[in-house]
């Protein structure tokens, strides 16, 4: 038998199979802590459940707050607020709270990682798993337009926009953007993952610092979970005449910042 060839000389082996060759293996992470008092990949664990738990709190505080405001009670506007938002914000209380109080440094970068990419792979394939296709039959005419006139703007953005806005590792943080805007943040990021496998570009923490603006309102956030109750509340033309003011607003943001002559990478 032939031994198989990659398609392109330039193709390096690892991205080829999807097997990272012996000697060339990188390490997961490294311990923190002795064994004696706890494993080190489960402190990582705790601190991740510590996020999410300081998530679930803020979920509540929300729901405690609709009580309170007759209208988001009867439209149940905070009640649909999802927790993913949430969590990262209870993530960024935990980085703060490390950074005062934890001089030895014992979140490590790479255990924190392989649980993030642990979670991310349950996450698309649980995603995957739980599409209703009955659901999806039912409205499948406007679905289709919708589909087209997102495929139709996002490439525009990826391919034209993005080269205008980012100006380092454009391709990179913009297939990110592309995935979240067509699906959901772990889209976003199993793209970035693929073009970016060992984040050796400044995609993945521009990526991170743009979801603490951009989670708790739209990806998912404030702004995702309250459309839908205020179309079915005020209609849909003030829903509408909303959003295209927001995306005005972010148009004129971005292009007045272009040109600042101390604009950052």
């Amino acid at each position: 038998m032939t031994e198989k060839r990659p398609p392109h000389e330039n193709v390096e082996e690892e991205d080829w199979t999807g097997s990272i060759p012996l000697n060339n293996r990188p390490k997961a992470g490294q311990l923190t802590v002795s064994s004696d008092v706890i494993e080190s990949l489960s402190l990582h664990l705790v601190i991740v459940s510590a996020a999410i738990l300081i998530g679930m709190g803020f979920k509540e505080l929300l729901a405690l707050l609709q009580t309170v405001i007759p209208f988001a009670t009867k439209h149940n506007l905070l009640g649909s607020f999802p927790l993913f938002p949430l969590c990262m914000l209870g993530g960024l209380l935990v980085q703060l709270f490390a950074d005062r109080f934890d001089p030895n440094d014992h979140i490590d970068h790479g255990l924190t990682r392989r649980i993030q990419n642990t979670a991310l792979d349950f996450l698309v394939v649980a995603a995957i798993a739980t599409i209703r296709l009955d659901v999806v039959a039912q409205g499948w005419i406007p679905l289709v337009i919708l589909i087209v006139a997102g495929i139709l703007w996002n490439v525009f953005c990826l391919l034209w926009l993005a080269r205008k806005v980012f100006p380092n590792a454009w391709f990179e943080r913009a297939i990110a953007e592309m995935g979240q805007s067509m699906g959901v943040t772990a889209t976003g990021l199993l793209l970035l993952r693929v073009v970016d496998p060992d984040y050796k570009t400044p995609a993945a923490e521009a990526f991170a610092c743009k979801q603490l603006l951009h989670e708790p309102i739209m990806g998912g956030g404030l702004w995702t979970g309250m459309a839908i109750p205020l179309i079915a509340a005020v209609g849909p033309a003030p829903v509408f005449g909303i959003a295209c003011t927001a995306v005005t607003i972010w148009a004129i943001l971005l292009f007045a910042a272009r040109n600042r002559p101390d604009r950052i990478s």
